[in-house]
């Protein structure tokens, strides 16, 4: 009888999608919200924002949030309602009409430094929230890099895992057959590691031009990102999106400001 019991209450668990880090701590899974229909139709959402982090760790410099600072922010986000989707989410939404959940927001992490992994990705969980992951493919081989392993462990989390080029040079300095091998090659080697299609591209250091765009295009990429400042509406480019970029001096009220 005791059998039957826990054996019923490991089923009503991983049912309701829950996920057990320790024996004392127990963290949800992924948001699933759905927007409410209005009359029966799928709401659009014309402008969402996207934003822009880079290391997150206490180092003098606008491209490291600190984690007191991240963690505070992911923290108003939630209090706030805020649902983080993926890139490939938003493309669906726009391009097929699939449905967003309530104000949703894309959390997009460049570079793939190691505190992606160990402090964002913790982070974040607390909430429900994923992101995306963008790593370029020499990323791997320097010191401060997420791992492989720990890039699939939040791919199986909900993450997304986007292109962010072979080497990570400007891309509109770089020869033809480089620029091939910085979209192309470099897509196909990430969707090697993680078993899945790659749709999402980010430009290193936002640099592009209409040569480097065609080429991200022709690689299969669907949705990419820029360094230009905004929320992403589709009217600006599936492949020229704009972004949200948050620094160091925002601390917590900058980043407020800059969502409202």
């Amino acid at each position: 009888m005791i059998r039957k019991v826990v054996i019923f209450i490991l089923v009503a668990g991983l049912l309701g999608g829950l996920i057990f880090d320790t024996p004392n701590k127990m963290v949800t899974g992924p948001r699933q919200e759905s927007i409410a229909p209005k009359n029966g139709k799928v709401i659009r959402q014309s402008k969402v924002p996207v934003l822009m982090y880079h290391s997150i760790a206490d180092v003098n410099s606008e491209l490291c949030v600190s984690p007191a600072d991240f963690k505070a922010q992911m923290k108003w986000l939630a209090a706030n309602n805020y649902n983080p989707i993926t890139l490939s989410q938003l493309y669906y939404h726009w391009e097929e009409g699939e449905e967003l959940p309530v104000n949703p927001i894309v959390l997009t992490f460049d570079d793939g430094y190691a505190d992606n992994y160990t402090i964002a990705y913790k982070v974040m969980r607390e909430h429900g929230f994923i992101g995306v992951l963008f790593i370029y493919a020499k990323k791997f081989t320097t010191r401060n890099s997420v791992s492989e392993q720990q890039l699939l462990e939040m791919q199986r989390y909900g993450w997304e895992v986007g292109n962010h080029s072979y080497t990570h040079p400007e891309l509109p300095k770089v020869t033809d057959q480089q620029l091939i091998k910085e979209t192309s090659i470099a897509k196909d080697e990430l969707s090697q590691l993680t078993g899945s299609s790659i749709l999402a591209f980010c430009y290193p250091a936002g640099k592009y031009n209409d040569q480097v765009v065609q080429a991200v295009r022709n690689a299969g990429h669907k949705i990419a990102v820029t360094t230009n400042y905004g929320f992403s509406e589709k009217k600006q480019g599936l492949l020229t999106l704009s972004r949200v970029r948050i620094n160091r001096s925002d601390r917590v009220s900058g980043f407020i400001k800059k969502l409202t």
